[in-house]
């Protein structure tokens, strides 16, 4: 072993020749752990944001993610981007939709010629529903009532919206009345829709539609991004992750409180019903029963027979009607929705009530 002596006065030190570290310029051993480090992960930053790059340019290109758009609406919280196709998300994320065509307008269907009312025009109102989610364009009930009365003599317009409420039934006819001038106004009724309701307070009001223009921005600049934001939040539906309805009124207080907001949807119904009189048209309310709602689909019938003196077109049999059709053909498997049966069964049914006042 060779002894050599520290430069440091009273300190020795033994050193073996095959040991010597070799020293850099800035004084720091070659091969430093933390500098390896920082470059690998520099390295991997690069990678990641050059591959997030060439996704962002295929989404672009491509247009691989066809999920219909919305649009924020401080009246009515939310509504179809106009002009555009695609699909919508069904069964808590787990199952894709046939494409739907939105129109000039926003609303679902072939486009509109606002100021060409030359034959009769009917303005149909609700939610997913009356959108026909998971049927094709030409299978909604809307659709088949203009087949069956004739395109030639009618033009039914679709303005279903996936998760409204009457509420915003009721504000998208104040909107669509003085633009479309309708003869006949339909407002279809599943048990549900009850619980849609406004927010309670201006407040909670400004919240959500402030968190929605944050996530529309997000969404403006990045479509990979938002299609990843989207992968997450249906894997978070199908697990029942903090998901939830927005506007939507907790069940937890039962009938009650479904009775309570069912007095302020008549209301609205008798406001609906006041709005299309003074316009010239008929307001047809039709109960669309849903399976898991019990006595409440009582409640909502009996509620919109009340309706029938003052002047409002009642239809609340659509159920029988239905039962005539075998029970695996009414609802889309693993989703719930209406199939193509219960629609043609349903603008059947229409067409039927409306030939007797048209």
């Amino acid at each position: 072993m060779m002894v050599s002596a520290d430069r440091t006065p009273g300190r020795w030190c033994s050193q073996s020749p095959t040991s010597e570290m070799v020293i850099s310029p800035h004084g720091s051993p070659r091969g430093d752990p933390i500098r390896q480090l920082l470059a690998n992960c520099l390295l991997s930053a690069f990678t990641l944001l050059l591959l997030f790059a060439l996704g962002e340019a295929a989404f672009r290109l491509i247009d691989v993610d066809r999920q219909l758009e919305y649009d924020l609406d401080p009246e009515v919280y939310w509504k179809l981007r106009p002009n555009q196709t695609g699909y919508l998300w069904m069964g808590n994320g787990s199952l894709r939709s046939v494409e739907a065509r939105i129109n000039n307008l926003g609303l679902r269907g072939p486009n509109v010629d606002v100021n060409a009312h030359r034959r009769i025009r009917i303005l149909a109102l609700g939610d997913s529903y009356t959108f026909g989610v998971g049927v094709g364009d030409a299978e909604t009930f809307c659709a088949v009532l203009e087949r069956t009365l004739g395109p030639q003599r009618v033009e039914v317009i679709n303005a279903g919206v996936p998760g409204y409420g009457i509420f915003q039934a009721e504000r998208t006819l104040r909107r669509l009345g003085p633009q479309l001038h309708p003869d006949v106004v339909i407002l279809t009724i599943p048990t549900g829709d009850v619980f849609r309701q406004p927010f309670a307070t201006a407040e909670e009001e400004r919240r959500y539609l402030e968190s929605e223009r944050m996530r529309l921005r997000f969404r403006g600049v990045s479509k990979l991004a938002t299609w990843m934001y989207r992968k997450v939040y249906y894997l978070g539906m199908r697990f029942g992750w903090g998901v939830k309805t927005v506007p939507n009124e907790a069940r937890a207080d039962g009938d009650a409180s479904f009775e309570r907001l069912w007095r302020s949807d008549q209301g609205r119904l008798m406001a609906m019903e006041d709005l299309s009189r003074r316009s010239g048209a008929k307001l047809v309310v039709m109960v669309w029963p849903q399976a898991g709602e019990g006595t409440r689909n009582d409640v909502v019938t009996e509620g919109v027979r009340a309706l029938a003196g003052g002047g409002v077109l009642t239809l609340t049999r659509l159920e029988t009607v239905l039962s005539r059709l075998p029970p695996e053909e009414l609802v889309i498997p693993g989703d719930g929705h209406p199939a193509a049966p219960a629609h043609r069964a349903a603008g059947e049914y229409l067409a039927e009530a409306l030939g007797e006042i048209l």
